[in-house]
């Protein structure tokens, strides 16, 4: 059974803050959202398989393969079979998707950095700042099973 938050307008409130700034962060990136949630799983487990990938972003198994593929022809993320499984192939950051992803980010955060300072005084900084945590719960929730 869903629940609902206490204050109705919160999501509606919340989705009209957040979808500018993603306008925003798509500006900078040259690579799809979806492709940087894979460089990103790679970075953060070492060597992930299609289906973790699969179950991890919550996109289907067609998007991860051509996803995966493209990102091995740009040569941002290596194909290696298990050797003690062949059937299974892992997936890990090369050195140039190791930087692509360092250099992504930092876009992101450099645009960030700028509107926050261009755009908000020291109270409404404070304010973000002490939203983060529960934003930070907000998005883990997409982690759980719906």
């Amino acid at each position: 059974m869903a629940s609902y938050p206490l204050d109705p307008e919160l999501p509606v409130d919340l989705l009209d803050a957040i979808y500018p700034l993603l306008g925003l962060l798509n500006s900078v990136r040259t690579i799809s959202a979806g492709k940087l949630g894979i460089l990103s799983l790679a970075a953060e487990q070492g060597k992930i398989s299609a289906a973790d990938m699969k179950d991890r972003l919550a996109v289907s198994q067609q998007a991860i393969s051509v996803a995966a593929k493209e990102l091995v022809e740009m040569g941002l993320l290596a194909r290696d079979k298990d050797p003690a499984d062949l059937r299974r192939t892992w997936f890990r950051l090369t050195d140039a998707g190791t930087k692509k992803l360092y250099i992504e980010r930092a876009q992101a955060r450099t645009i960030l950095a700028e509107a926050i300072s261009a755009k908000l005084g020291h109270n409404e900084q404070l304010a973000i700042r002490q939203a983060i945590p529960a934003l930070t719960q907000i998005s883990r929730a997409t982690d759980e099973p719906r």
